[in-house]
């Protein structure tokens, strides 16, 4: 099935949502690259990835969250190794994640 997104709305949407929330928001596709993206970092995370050696354990708990999602098939989440909660919710359709 082939899913077509409107980025431009998404990102409009999204965007409003991150604002009222203060909370980075990301769709990715099936393959965890970015289709949309409105993540402002917050201080604590940006100190963080200014690191090299302290960058690997957020990619791989970033990692960890998307693959138990994508295996779950439902909403996923978790304190990241800094201590942070994360959240990954998958979009479906007609029992086809999308």
């Amino acid at each position: 099935m082939h899913i077509t997104y409107h980025t431009e709305t998404l990102k409009c949407i999204i965007n409003d949502l991150s604002e009222l929330t203060g909370i980075g928001i990301a769709f990715l596709d099936n393959n965890f690259n970015y289709i949309v993206r409105c993540c402002d970092d917050n201080d604590y995370c940006s100190t963080l990835q200014k690191y090299k050696l302290l960058r690997k354990p957020c990619r791989c708990s970033d990692m960890d969250i998307l693959n138990k999602c994508k295996e779950s098939r439902k909403l996923e989440s978790h304190l990241c190794h800094a201590g942070l909660c994360d959240s990954v919710m998958p979009i479906t359709n007609n029992d086809i994640t999308a």
